[in-house]
């Protein structure tokens, strides 16, 4: 069963977005304090942890890349392309 595409506008596909519940905290190491985070996804109660701030970033980068791919497949289907 096909997913119904919600119009957002006549002339725009729907918007692809995402919401975390997002956590960063400091632990003092012997030389210097490191940064952790974690992002909690409310919609399906799914975290994910990481221990520096750049696995964060690489995590965030690789999902917006996906949805970016999704959007522009999505744009086709919405516009009756294949």
């Amino acid at each position: 069963m096909k997913k119904q595409l919600r119009r957002t506008h006549e002339n725009h596909p729907p918007a692809r977005s995402r919401s975390y519940i997002f956590r960063l905290w400091c632990v003092d190491g012997p030389q210097t304090a490191e940064w952790h985070a974690s992002l909690d996804d409310p919609s399906t109660g799914e975290r994910v942890g990481f221990a520096t701030l750049e696995q964060l970033f690489v995590f965030l980068m690789e999902q917006s890349e996906k949805d970016s791919a999704k959007s522009s497949e999505t744009t086709a289907m919405w516009r009756g392309g294949e």
